[in-house]
């Protein structure tokens, strides 16, 4: 279906494996730690066709409609690095 995204591509500023939509839906009003940041979850972040715009690949919205993501206010910043664990 279309040419793959690379990680830098789907302009996400992190990734985090392991845990599903409706999860990371539930975050929304949360606390939570990311590494050693705590952050609370603002609102969900649908996927738009920006990505697209830029890489010139089709459909990016249709693509990652699943896995659009979650943007957070930072209320205590912190070292985030590849591994750490997000804890509620």
């Amino acid at each position: 279906k279309g040419s793959a995204f690379s990680a830098s591509e789907t302009r996400r500023n992190i990734v985090v494996d392991g845990i599903s939509v409706a999860d990371m839906n539930a975050l929304v009003g949360k606390t939570f730690r990311l590494g050693e940041a705590l952050v609370r979850g603002d609102e969900i972040c649908k996927p738009c066709e920006r990505p697209s715009l830029l890489s010139g690949k089709p459909d990016f919205a249709g693509k990652f409609e699943q896995s659009g993501g979650l943007r957070v206010e930072i209320l205590e910043d912190g070292r985030i690095a590849v591994g750490d664990a997000l804890v509620i």
